[in-house]
């Protein structure tokens, strides 16, 4: 190689080199990345809404609403049928001290609008159940209810009053069917009384028994209080020496000596007829407020009268000594 040439390469490669050195390499641009952007903190969570506790259910209410029918046993319990209470239909018993219970809640069907009550020297209890067209009875010892009569022939119709003898049969105010009627206690046959009544029964309302088997009836629509004799089955009309005539009598009831009570229900009085005289007097006159309406009528064995005032919504008492009248419930 020549001399020329020798430097002329020598000074290109110079030449590169100083470009080279000049020339600044650009560092790689570092990484850089935004940190994380943390996950929100999950919301605190709000502690549960505790549930209402369940109400406990209100006791049954111990007022009455709409008593109708009423009987009283030897000690001085007295039952009531207490109708629309609580849009419930009741049979009641309040015992000496004041304390009410409700008899026959295990009915099936449940009652339905019961107009009378009667109860045996054993404690068991009969209903008229009247919507039901039933007549029942609530066993004293375990409050088992079961219908009576149902052998009848026409069936119970409307049956609004009933009563029951020292042996155990039971009468019935059929007032849908304008019948009284005997529920035989052995054989439960159903026969029916007074059918020489003249004028037949019109809606009778109420029925008692004495101890000699004569039967009384609240011959309603008649305006009548009448007996059956037990020995004869005549008809007898009680009572028409009043002063006023009876008007739609609802309640009747006998007491031991043969006086009988009665529910004087559109007159709005309750009226004694004398055994021996058949003088009639109207009882409890000092009643305040007066009577309105009395549905049902009971005498107990030592001539207290006890009241359904219906319309007032009371039961009532009358001492059978000084006529004072006082508020039973």
């Amino acid at each position: 190689m020549g001399k020329a040439t020798s430097l002329l390469v020598l000074s290109a490669i110079a030449a590169f080199l100083i470009l080279k050195r000049g020339k600044k390499s650009t560092p790689p641009a570092p990484l850089t990345s935004e940190p994380p952007t943390p996950e929100p903190e999950p919301p605190t969570p709000e502690p549960p809404t505790p549930a209402p506790p369940t109400p406990e259910p209100p006791p049954p209410t111990t007022t009455l609403n709409t008593p109708y029918g009423v009987a009283v046993d030897s000690t001085g319990n007295v039952y009531v049928t207490d109708i629309n209470n609580d849009s419930i239909d009741r049979v009641r018993k309040i015992d000496t001290t004041g304390k009410v219970t409700n008899l026959g809640e295990e009915a099936d069907p449940p009652f339905s609008n019961p107009y009378s009550v009667a109860v045996d020297d054993k404690g068991n209890v009969y209903v008229a159940d009247t919507y039901n067209r039933l007549v029942r009875k609530i066993d004293a010892k375990t409050g088992a209810v079961t219908n009576l009569g149902e052998q009848a022939n026409p069936k119970f119709s409307s049956p609004r009053g009933v009563a029951v003898d020292s042996t155990g049969n039971v009468y019935v105010a059929d007032n849908g069917n304008n019948l009284v009627r005997k529920i035989d206690a052995k054989t439960g046959a159903v026969t029916n009384l007074g059918e020489t009544a003249n004028p037949k029964f019109g809606n009778p309302f109420g029925v008692a028994v004495d101890s000699a088997g004569n039967v009384y009836v609240a011959d309603t629509y008649n305006s009548l209080v009448r007996k059956i004799d037990a020995k004869t089955g005549a008809v007898t009309n009680l009572g028409e020496k009043a002063n006023s005539p009876f008007v739609g009598p609802s309640g009747v009831a006998v007491d031991s000596i043969g006086n009988v009570y009665v529910a004087d229900f559109d007159n709005n009085l309750v009226r004694k007829i004398d055994a021996k005289t058949g003088a009639v007097t109207n009882l409890g006159e000092t009643a305040n407020p007066k009577f309105s309406h009395p549905s049902g009528v009971a005498v107990d064995v030592e001539g207290n009268v006890y009241v359904a005032d219906l319309s007032n919504g009371l039961m009532r008492k009358i001492d059978g000594k000084t006529g004072i009248v006082t508020t039973v419930k």
